[in-house]
């Protein structure tokens, strides 16, 4: 079975006709896809802003340093991390007003759905 999320960006339209179809556990998507997942735009920040640094208007590029950026990026992975479990818990809230199934995967399969373009 693909990754949800490169299933959701090499296939768009094809994933979201194929998602009330799969059924995969919570814990299955947290071990396997969801770590790496909320990491890509965090590496993209600690690259980008180590090499060309951060541009406020005309200025001259912030460089920052080490254990700065390290932090920066580690709560950047955490934010991203925590906010796509928030939002399959939001969901899954809201699942009985709409009639739904309130398997906790399902939601947060949803929710990788949507999220994988915008996190590339």
């Amino acid at each position: 079975m693909p990754l949800v999320s490169v299933n959701a960006v090499l296939r768009r339209p094809s994933a979201l006709l194929l998602l009330p179809e799969e059924t995969r556990s919570f814990g299955a998507i947290l071990k396997r896809e969801i770590w790496w997942f909320s990491l890509i735009p965090p590496i993209f920040l600690f690259v980008g802003t180590h090499f060309f640094g951060w541009r406020i208007g005309a200025e001259e590029p912030i460089y920052f340093e080490w254990p700065v950026l390290l932090s920066i990026c580690a709560f950047y992975y955490v934010l991203l991390f925590g906010g796509l479990l928030i939002l399959s818990l939001l969901s899954r809230w809201m699942a009985p007003t709409y009639s739904t199934t309130e398997d906790l995967g399902s939601h947060l399969t949803v929710i990788i759905t949507s999220a994988a373009p915008l996190f590339l």
